[in-house]
């Protein structure tokens, strides 16, 4: 900023720099202004800023080209033109501001007026009157009566507040006149109304236009440019500023008008004059080219325009609006600026810094020592340029250097203390010792202080002080004392003397009042009392009291008391009368725990210094403990106008009252007495309210009717009782340190003031149902509290359930039950005979039913054995009268009846283990299309007979489906067991196969017989239900379908049915549909077969099957050429049961499956070979003990040899005799007998003492090592031991059988027997031990088959091979 009184220029650049950096000394500052800012870095939505308002609340209202702004000295709230929102403002280019008498804010804009509602923080549009169409809205103000006028491009309007309409005033001219740019009001209510080129003045009251004054109408300046502000002063005078022309005031005293403007002696150097404002008698006047303030007088005027060089010059030089806020704050807008506030109190401080340029100042800019003399002039010590002198009057400097012939001159010009004594003597203590400077004759005389050379630290001095008789020097060695003889007195830290000092390590150094010494030091606090030789030492407050941090200042006040700063653990205050400690650290207030500095000013309070700030605290009880409302806390920071420092321990109070304190910049004074202090009590506004972080919108359904701000009472639901409350104090001045304290009255206990610093939110979760009261207070830059509390009434309602027609409902509720409960006591007893009656008579039918059915399965049973007794024969009968019809129709007859009473008897069995749960499912794969073919084909001969047509329709020729045989069969036979006997002569009986998209296999069985009625549909699958209306005589059990249904529902699947009853000239309609599951995983695995189905274990062996096929060995032949299959097939089918295949996979699949006795198999075929087919035989332990030929039209020895090698038993070249071929097989069969009788004879009669050679062999010797593993278990059976050798049963049959000429049991018990037989021979057992031992249960069952297979029994067979009878007993 610059200064000019008069036409004085602007000072050089030097200068200005100077001041920025505050190194101005004394009074130089005394008019300037320090501005703080804000602008978009502060969010500011535009810094081009037309319109300042404060309204009645405290909030400022900020006017742009890019909306809206609020201000809470915290932030900016944007109001900006929504087209999406109807209450939205209706410009962004906003010119004016003013309030009415609700509370409402008036916006002026470059395309109308609208009207704020703050409590809805919705706008509306302000129309204008009828014909009265304009834009901009040039000036609105509102008289003391509370009338507002508005100024427009059309003529002056006023404001209906009822109807909230815009009234044209007539100004005896023609509509639309005059253009009205401004407006200001005087003491009287007149309006001046200025606009273009003339102002015109308007009494309001009585409606009339009255003359402008002569003065002003001839003035020179007058008229020539358009008018752009108007204001009046405190004494009525009036200003008008001009685009063009500068300043014209008009005084109403003198009735003569002064211009000022770039020509006048009293200039202003810019002729546009946009804004006008009074502050203490002084006019603040906006121009183009910056801030000018003219005094009282209109004599001299100071310009403030931007300095880049100058943090706190103003922000915009083309000024465009002021303001002054409750507080005395002046806000100043400016085009692309921003806002620039110049808070009261910004220049209670001044400085002493560092010389720069030609302005005199210090030589060095750290202070670690100040003293005042008795001219009140300053002894200043630094660290780094000696001693400086400052005689204030004069303002003028010297330096004084401690040692300048010292071969270390940096360590001498490094000064830590200074002392004036009553001898006009200064002691200074450096880093290299302690010097005495005689201030009148200007010597410099170094003091030794070193006992010896060895001891450097003595040298390093940290503290002076003193009286007439003795100087105390504290050094980092220990401490010293030199009497006014010269002669020098030591006392270091001796650990085994408690009375000698607590460290030598000193920091800092006083005397009190009454000559004692107080010595801080880097491990606690020690006192000497005057005249004593012993310290106090305080050595247990080192730890409870100092927290281990080390003492950095010592100071009495004017009670006595010693005030310690520490590093870190605050400020502590010793009551030397009661012996106590009290800490004030930031809890109370104070910016830091570092305190470096400590004065009392001449008012007894006290004043610190910490790290970057000071703070004042005053103290209002005499004696600790303090509470926080004993003490209060005044910081003084950056953002109280303190200038940058970084303080230390210097610290001193003038004669005349000042305060100083001394850092890494120089020096800062005030006058504790003089300081501006801001005795505005903030009030506190409400910001914001948060319900679990989510800030709640204004609205009819929302918590939040209008704003949180105009709100004094709000109704949360249960879940929404977590919330936060945001506020603001609406103090402006250094709002960063405003303080605040709150409280929630209605919780637990009793409500107390949380002190919560600058917080500006309180959080509150999980609030129990109830009223609340939230009250919240706060203290302004000054630490002045404003006792008037803001509160909002908080009304947390219950939850649904914890409602009071909740508790009436629930009251209701129990009250039903009791009575529910009473009456269906009652109801029970009443109930409980009936339900007896109907138990015992449901146990009576249920008893009946059971007798039924058992009557019937014990008949069933009881009918079995006379049938199997007819049935024999009657086949007998049946084979032998072929020939004669006559007979064989009625054995034909009588036989078919005969197998269905049988079939009615399994059924009836089946039905009875169906009811018991014994019928369980075991699917296996196979092939469902064979199956029900086969199924049907039982019912072939039936339908022809009946002249009915069966079908088959299925999705596929073969369908590899797993399901379970028997259950299937039991389900399709009677279904069309059923379908055959409704279905008339010529009907047609189709059964379809089908597979879903569902994972599913579809079964129907329809017919077109009778059809079932529709009021039977529903019971057809009741057990007993038997349903006939077609007349004939048709019976049954009606239990078939009934068992039908539980096997498809065991089956896992279902069964529907679908049927229209016949007409006498329209066939019926029945449809039978069964799903069944497509997949093996859709079944468990205790419901899966992994072996085929196997006949009873004593009737095991295939010899049924061996019997249909006569006995005959079993041939398997493989030749891909069908006429050479065919020719070798005829040959051997009469001496042989022929298998046939056309390669070699189908042969690997019939050999695993029949295991023939023989195969002959071509080797050059398609697909495998005829080598890869026996490789892969013999390989394989269920077929490789089949003999094989190979047949090849590869003669040459070598493919001999590769057949031969694959495990082949013969070779046969083509063209090769059929005499040849028999006579090998015959040979191959006969040595494959021989082997069987070896294995029978040699194996069986010595066990485990045979040599093992063959693959056979091999097999076999698994078997044993099986069975004599086992041989106690009188439960080892066949499938134990297929399982172990991982063959079917069936399979392990026949592999026994083409070894053994054995059965499986035939072989297991042959084992066990000649084992037996191993131990009688030794005579250490008895019989009934052997028998134990090889696993019979049974003595009389082991006798029996052992005399079968010795000739002899147990105990005659011992007795033979002991030669004695005697030697074994039983």
């Amino acid at each position: 900023m610059t200064l000019h009184l008069g036409g004085i220029k602007r000072f050089s650049f030097i200068a200005v720099l100077f001041i920025v950096l505050f190194h101005t000394v004394g009074t130089a500052q005394v008019n300037n202004l320090r501005f703080s800012h804000l602008g978009i870095a502060e969010g500011l939505s535009q810094s081009s800023v037309y319109s300042l308002f404060q309204d009645s609340r405290g909030f400022i209202w900020v006017a742009t080209t890019d909306g809206l702004n609020r201000y809470d000295g915290y932030g900016f709230r944007h109001f900006r033109y929504d087209p999406t929102n109807p209450y939205s403002i209706i410009s962004n280019e906003l010119l004016n501001l003013e309030e009415d008498g609700q509370g409402n804010l008036l916006v002026g804009s470059a395309f109308g007026l609208d009207l704020f509602d703050p409590r809805l923080e919705r706008f509306h549009r302000v129309l204008p009157p009828k014909d009265y169409n304009f834009k901009h809205v040039n000036a609105i103000k509102k008289d003391a009566r509370g009338n507002i006028w508005v100024g427009t491009a059309r003529g002056l309007m006023w404001y209906d507040q009822e109807y909230r309409r815009l009234r044209p005033v007539n100004l005896g001219q023609e509509i639309g006149v005059p253009y009205v740019r401004t407006i200001a009001i005087d003491a009287e209510g007149i309006l001046w109304l200025a606009g273009g080129q003339r102002v015109i003045c308007y009494n309001p009251v009585s409606r009339r236009v009255l003359p402008t004054p002569e003065a002003l109408l001839k003035n020179e300046r007058y008229g020539k440019s358009s008018f752009q502000h108007a204001s009046i002063d405190s004494a009525g005078n009036v200003w008008l500023g001009t685009e063009k022309d500068g300043l014209i005031v008009w005084d109403r005293n003198t009735r003569q008008c002064a211009n000022f403007n770039s020509d006048t002696r009293v200039q202003i150097g810019s002729d546009m004059v946009r804004a006008i404002y009074f502050q203490h008698g002084e006019a603040w006047i906006g121009t183009r080219n910056g801030l000018y303030i003219l005094n009282n007088t209109r004599t001299a005027v100071r310009n403030y325009v931007v300095d880049k060089y100058d943090p706190y010059s103003i922000s915009g030089n083309s000024i465009l609006c002021m303001m002054k806020d409750r507080a005395g704050s002046m806000w100043v807008g400016s085009f692309a600026g921003g806002i620039s506030v110049e808070h009261p109190g910004n220049e209670n401080f001044s400085y002493i810094n560092e010389q720069m340029g030609r302005q005199p100042g210090l030589t060095y800019r750290v202070v670690s020592s100040i003293k005042e003399d008795k001219q009140q002039n300053l002894w200043i010590a630094t660290e780094g340029g000696g001693v400086n002198y400052y005689d204030r009057k004069n303002n003028t400097f010297r330096h004084v250097r401690v040692n300048p012939g010292s071969p270390h001159h940096i360590n001498p010009e490094m000064v830590k203390a200074i002392h004036l004594d009553q001898r006009n003597n200064l002691f200074i203590g450096t880093l290299e010792g302690l010097f005495r400077h005689n201030i009148s004759s200007g010597g410099m005389q170094p003091i030794p202080l070193k006992e010896t050379p060895a001891r450097a630290m003595d040298d390093v001095v940290y503290g002076l002080a003193g009286d007439d008789q003795d100087l105390w020097i504290g050094t980092k060695g220990g401490l010293f004392r030199i009497n006014a003889a010269g002669d020098t007195f030591r006392y270091r830290n001796n650990k085994k003397d408690p009375g000698s000092i607590i460290s030598n390590d000193i920091n800092a150094l006083i005397l009190d009042s009454q000559g004692g010494v107080w010595i801080g030091t880097e491990v606690g606090l020690s006192w000497l009392p005057k005249g004593r030789q012993h310290f106090r030492n305080y050595l247990a407050e080192y730890d409870s009291v100092f927290n281990k941090n080390a003492i950095l200042c010592i100071y009495e006040d004017d009670r006595r008391n010693i005030w310690i700063g520490t590093r870190g653990g605050g400020l502590k205050l010793l009551n030397r009368e009661r012996n106590q400690f009290f800490t004030l650290d930031t809890a109370f207030g104070l910016s830091s725990n570092i305190v470096h500095g400590i004065i009392q000013d001449q008012k007894g309070d006290m004043w610190v210094s910490f790290d970057q700030s000071i703070a004042k605290i005053v103290i209002r009880k005499a004696h600790a403990p303090f509470s926080k409302e004993d003490v209060q806390v005044v910081n003084y920071s950056v953002n109280n106008g303190l200038g940058s420092n970084e303080f230390l321990a210097a610290a001193c109070r003038t004669a005349a009252g000042e305060v100083m304190f001394g850092g890494n910049n120089g020096i800062v004074s005030f006058n504790p007495e003089k300081l501006i202090i801001n005795r505005t009590k903030p009030p506190v506004a409400f910001t914001s309210f948060l319900i679990k972080n989510k800030l709640v919108p204004i609205g009819d359904d929302s918590p939040l009717r209008q704003s949180i701000t105009y709100t004094d009472h709000i109704t949360l639901k249960h879940n929404q009782a977590f919330f936060t409350i945001g506020f603001a104090a609406l103090n402006y001045i250094n709002s960063g340190t405003n303080q605040y304290a709150y409280m929630l009255e209605g919780m637990q206990g009793d409500p107390q003031w949380n002190y919560v610093g600058s917080q500006q939110q309180a959080t509150y979760t999980n609030l129990d149902a109830g009223e609340y009261v939230f009250k919240v207070k706060a203290a302004n830059n000054d630490g002045l509290w404003n006792e008037e509390y803001t509160s909002l009434r908080i009304t947390v309602l219950p939850p649904i359930w914890k409602t009071w027609y909740a508790y009436l409902f629930y009251l209701v509720t129990a009250a039903a039950i009791l009575y529910f409960f009473w009456s269906h006591s009652l109801k029970t007893a009443h109930l409980r005979h009936e339900l007896a009656m109907q138990q015992r008579s449901r146990e009576k039918d249920r008893e009946l039913a059971q007798r039924k059915l058992s009557f019937f399965t014990n008949i069933s049973h009881e009918i079995k054995t006379p049938l199997t007794l007819i049935l024999a024969p009657l086949e007998k009968l049946v084979n032998e009268e072929q020939g004669n019809h006559k007979v064989l129709q009625q054995l034909l007859l009588m036989q078919r009846n005969g197998e269905r009473l049988m079939r009615l008897t399994d059924q009836l069995l089946d039905f009875r283990k169906f009811e018991a749960g014994h019928m369980q499912l075991q699917v296996v794969q196979d092939d469902m299309v064979r199956f029900v073919r086969d199924v049907l084909q039982s019912f072939d001969a039936y339908a022809r007979q009946r002249n009915l047509r069966l079908n088959l329709d299925a999705e596929s020729p073969e369908m590899q489906l797993w399901f379970d045989h028997d259950k299937l069969e039991k389900i399709l036979f009677n279904l069309l067991s059923n379908a055959v006997k409704f279905t008339p002569a010529g009907g047609k009986i189709k059964v379809s196969i089908r597979t879903s998209t569902e994972r599913k296999v579809v079964i129907t069985v329809e017919d077109n017989g009778a059809g079932i009625a529709p009021e039977h549909l529903g019971k057809i699958f009741n057990p007993f239900h038997h349903y006939n209306n077609t007349g004939l005589p048709i019976s049954g059990t009606g239990i078939g379908l009934a068992f039908t249904k539980g096997l498809v529902g065991l089956h896992r699947g279902q069964i529907s049915v679908e049927s229209v009853q016949s007409a006498p000239d329209k066939p019926g309609h029945t449809c039978f549909t069964v799903t069944l599951p497509l997949y093996r995983e859709q079944y468990a695995e205790s419901e899966v077969q992994h072996d085929v189905p196997v006949i009873p274990v004593e009737s095991e062996l295939p010899v049924l099957q061996r019997e249909e096929e006569g006995e005959q060995p079993v041939m398997l032949i493989v030749e891909d050429n069908e006429e050479m299959l065919a020719f070798i097939a005829s040959h051997f089918r009469g001496q042989y049961t022929v298998h046939e295949a056309a390669d070699g996979k189908e042969a690997l699949k019939i050999a695993t499956e029949v295991l023939p006795d023989i195969v002959i198999t071509d080797v050059a075929m398609p697909g495998m070979n005829g080598t890869d087919l026996c490789r892969k035989l013999k390989k394989d332990e269920r077929t490789s003990h089949i003999p094989i030929i190979l047949l090849t039209a590869r003669s040459p020895l070598v493919f001999q040899m590769e057949g031969l090698e694959t495990g082949a038993d013969d070779y046969v070249t083509k063209p090769f005799n059929m005499g040849l071929l028999q006579l090998r097989v015959n040979n191959l069969l006969q040595s494959r007998a021989l082997l069987r009788e070896r294995y029978s004879k040699d194996i069986m009669l010595q066990p485990r003492n045979i040599s093992i050679t063959s693959a056979d062999e091999v097999f076999l010797d698994k078997v044993m090592h099986f069975i004599d593993g086992n041989i106690l278990e009188p439960t080892l059976n066949v499938e134990q031991l297929a399982k172990e050798v991982n063959m079917s049963r069936i399979t392990l049959y026949r592999k026994i059988k083409a070894l053994t000429n054995q059965s499986t049991i035939e072989f297991i018990r042959g084992y066990r027997l000649k084992r037996a037989a191993q131990y009688l021979e030794r005579n250490e057992f008895t019989v009934t031990e052997v028998a134990y031992m090889v696993g019979f249960s049974d003595v009389d069952y082991f006798r029996k088959w052992f005399k079968t297979e010795f000739g002899r029994t147990p105990k005659e067979y011992a007795a033979a091979h002991a030669g004695n009878a005697g030697a074994a007993g039983e």
